[in-house]
């Protein structure tokens, strides 16, 4: 089974998701800061109450992302260790480690360019 953190967009990818207008709720977030950890990003289930963070972005799942792209978009394993993700009519196509960042990366790519 792959690690959560394997699952989800990275927190780098999340941050630049936010910076383009992408708000949607997630299940997960990457938070820091608050009574566990002040350094450290961490990511958690939204109704985990164990701990509370300080600093938060939503860690979009493979599924989420999913819905937030154009219906016929699709993502696939193409190069050696690494995640492709087209959409349909449009040129330009994403490449990471993880699907979740393959995902990331085209929605990012597709609301700069104002294609959604």
């Amino acid at each position: 089974m792959k690690e959560l953190s394997e699952q989800v967009c990275s927190l780098e990818l999340a941050k630049k998701l936010v910076k383009v207008g992408i708000l949607k709720a997630s299940a997960f977030k990457w938070g820091r800061g608050g009574d566990r950890c002040e350094d450290e990003w961490k990511i958690f289930l939204l109704d985990d109450d164990s701990w509370s963070a300080k600093e938060i972005y939503n860690a979009y799942t493979v599924a989420e992302l999913g819905e937030m792209l154009p219906i016929k978009s699709s993502t696939h394993r193409n190069f050696k260790d690494a995640y492709v993700c087209e959409v349909e009519n449009i040129e330009e196509y994403q490449v990471a480690k993880t699907e979740a960042n393959a995902r990331a990366k085209m929605l990012i790519y597709l609301k700069e360019n104002k294609l959604i």
